[in-house]
């Protein structure tokens, strides 16, 4: 399965859309935190501490960097909201619902959610569950453990729930995406093999008929099969043999040596098969077994792995000599020896 977007595996956080939606959240908190007098109230106090460490927060959660935050600054993330939501027990009035230290509170367990969002999620819950606890501890220091409590617990809770659920939800979704896409790849890969498959298939064969071709021709005709039509069968029948078994030697050059020396009564078999690429010879290999094909009564070709050919060839009048040739057509290793 390949691996997901930066994006996705960063559960869309890590993205300059979220940093600046984060921005603007905290932006808004200010303004309430102004309007509301509570910079002048705390003495400065919570505007320092407690609004400037969700800033940093909200900032290093949206690192741009691909899934999970790097565990140091999601330590850091953590210990922020830690300090941040310490700092402001002393203030918390949970009896007065609008108090914007309480929303400053809860931007602290927001943090803890987007961790566990991001793909932190031992760091995340362990956010999460230290709000719970200051905003426990300060429900049962102040005795105040019912529904004034809840705006401080349910938040931390709440968000926690939904950061796990964004994360594993949107995981098993993109996972089935791009198993999908994966399988769609590797159809198309399949279909434009079989096509490519198809349409070499339908080359060789063409390139058959043209061979056997004439000597169809004649036969319909009612030609006589004399010594020479017999000569055109045999060459034809090479030919076809030779694309069929040795389909790297099919080079026009060789084709045409191996042509004119059956023509002319020489032997010639071409055998293949052993290099998966299936390449052709190279144009210098093809015209040194050319060379050998023109000198010989009697040849067998043999291509082999890495593109060396074999050779057994016995000239008019000499003795059967092996010959083994690179890819460029020189001896290999000096191996020429008489048999």
């Amino acid at each position: 399965m390949s691996a997901a977007p930066a994006r996705t595996a960063s559960a869309g956080l890590a993205t300059t859309g979220a940093r600046v939606a984060l921005i603007v959240v905290w932006v808004t908190g200010v303004v309430q935190a102004i309007l509301a007098g509570l910079l002048r109230d705390s003495g400065g106090a919570i505007g320092v501490v407690g609004f400037l460490l969700p800033l940093a927060g909200a900032v290093l959660v949206t690192w741009h960097v691909p899934g999970p935050l790097p565990r140091r600054r999601a330590l850091i993330v953590l210990a922020g909201l830690l300090v941040g939501a310490m700092s402001l027990l002393p203030f918390l009035e949970v009896a007065d619902r609008s108090a914007s230290e309480i929303w400053l509170f809860n931007v602290n367990s927001y943090l803890a959610a987007l961790l566990i969002m991001r793909g932190n999620v031992v760091i995340g819950t362990i956010g999460t569950v230290a709000v719970v606890a200051f905003a426990l501890a300060r429900g049962v220091i102040s005795r105040q453990l019912g529904v004034d409590l809840a705006e401080l617990v349910l938040p931390a809770v709440s968000g926690a729930v939904v950061g796990a659920t964004w994360r594993f939800v949107l995981a098993a979704v993109v996972r089935r995406e791009h198993a999908a896409r994966e399988r769609a790849a590797l159809a198309d890969a399949e279909a434009r093999a079989a096509e490519d498959a198809a349409r070499t298939s339908r080359a060789e064969l063409a390139e058959i008929l043209r061979i056997a071709r004439p000597s169809l021709s004649d036969l319909a005709a009612g030609r006589t099969i004399d010594e020479d039509f017999v000569q055109q069968l045999t060459v034809a029948e090479g030919g076809i043999r030779d694309r069929i078994r040795a389909a790297e030697l099919a080079h026009p050059v060789l084709v045409y040596a191996v042509d004119t020396a059956r023509r002319g009564g020489a032997r010639v078999l071409m055998l293949g098969g052993e290099d998966p690429s299936g390449a052709v010879v190279s144009d210098t290999l093809a015209e040194a077994l050319a060379q050998l094909v023109a000198q010989a009564v009697d040849i067998t070709i043999h291509a082999r792995r890495s593109g060396v050919v074999s050779v057994l060839m016995r000239p008019a009048g000499g003795p059967a000599v092996r010959v083994l040739l690179d890819a460029e057509g020189q001896p290999a290793n000096g191996q020429i020896s008489g048999t």
